[in-house]
């Protein structure tokens, strides 16, 4: 639940490249964390993965604190960022709620793998998943 509150927040705060980038950073973060509280294997292939995953989100979002400039989708035309973080003071706690939201992705994603080492069904875990975000976003 909480998770989608920063989700929400951080794509309204922030320039949706900045957003997309830094809530794209959920796989990288939930396979290290699996590989450390599920001793699950870290291979070549998962960091190849996930960093593939992050660098083509760059590449697609192109967010402005590394492009330098912010997509301006009222006229089709690109503002400078100074321009943009004049007129948006508090976007550091963009920023803050999108990391939290990234760990709080990495945490539901890890729980739902140890839960269902345990025995839970995988679809029980995602029905409840989706309802108490549902209920917690509203």
């Amino acid at each position: 639940g909480a998770g989608f509150c920063f989700y929400f927040y951080t794509i309204s705060a922030l320039p949706l490249g900045d957003a997309v980038t830094i809530l794209s950073l959920n796989p990288v973060l939930t396979v290290m964390v699996a590989s450390v509280v599920l001793h699950e294997s870290l291979t070549r292939a998962h960091v190849f993965s996930a960093s593939a995953s992050v660098i083509g989100s760059i590449f697609m979002a192109r967010p402005s604190f590394l492009f330098g400039h912010v997509d301006n989708y009222d006229d089709n035309s690109d503002i400078p960022i100074d321009d943009y973080l004049r007129r948006h003071p508090n976007r550091q706690w963009g920023y803050l709620t999108g990391l939290c939201g990234t760990c709080c992705g990495a945490c539901v994603y890890i729980l739902m793998r140890k839960a269902g080492k345990k025995g839970v069904h995988t679809l029980n875990l995602l029905f409840s998943w989706c309802v108490f975000g549902l209920l917690f976003s509203t």
